[in-house]
């Protein structure tokens, strides 16, 4: 940041290497959360502009559970404030985006047969669908403790509720999820 009067970084190295390293994981845990790619990506950058100006900026061993920290609650935020908001008109190139991006499959999909490769595809597919109906806090809870690997008290520190809150709202989660995956698949195990 060198002489500008500005705090936060000083070793643009240290927090480019940073920034290579997790905005891919940053991205897929608001994209969890938010379900919008375009809202993902902008939150994606204030968060890492927020650690940027961080003064002081986080202690190194605590840079990601600062940072998801961060975007778990710009996240939040900006579904409580679309709440308040009128819904805006469908855009059929931003459906036409999402169907895309949602129907891709796993790169390790691509390798099996066409018959699993689509198995694979649409259990993924049923899987995101039951995760995407849950409440906005039991999503965050499952994206940071299944996507991003968190054990639950960093998912405590970064929601900022005590540990016993993010079992219950695990336990809540997994709940939901298995009804809605009885709903959404109900001959799965039939056919194991």
């Amino acid at each position: 940041m060198g002489g500008d009067g500005s705090r936060g970084w000083r070793d643009e190295a240290a927090f480019e290497a940073v920034c290579v390293r997790l905005r891919p994981e940053l991205r897929r845990h608001l994209l969890d959360i938010l379900r919008d790619s375009g809202a993902a990506d902008d939150l994606v950058q204030e968060v890492l502009l927020r650690l940027w100006t961080a003064d002081p900026p986080p202690a190194p061993a605590g840079v990601r559970a600062w940072l998801h920290r961060v975007a778990t609650n710009l996240a939040l935020n900006q579904l409580r404030t679309a709440r308040r908001r009128p819904a805006e008109p469908l855009d059929p190139g931003r459906l036409g985006a999402a169907l895309r991006d949602g129907g891709v499959p796993a790169a390790g999909a691509l390798a099996a047969t066409p018959e699993a490769a689509f198995e694979r595809a649409e259990t993924a597919g049923l899987c995101r669908r039951a995760v995407a109906d849950l409440p906005a806090a039991h999503r965050a809870v499952v994206a940071l403790v299944y996507e991003a690997d968190l054990r639950l008290r960093d998912v405590a520190e970064v929601l900022g509720v005590p540990e016993g809150t993010v079992k219950s709202r695990l336990h809540a989660a997994r709940r939901q999820l298995s009804r809605r995956w009885r709903e959404l698949a109900p001959d799965w195990e039939d056919d194991r």
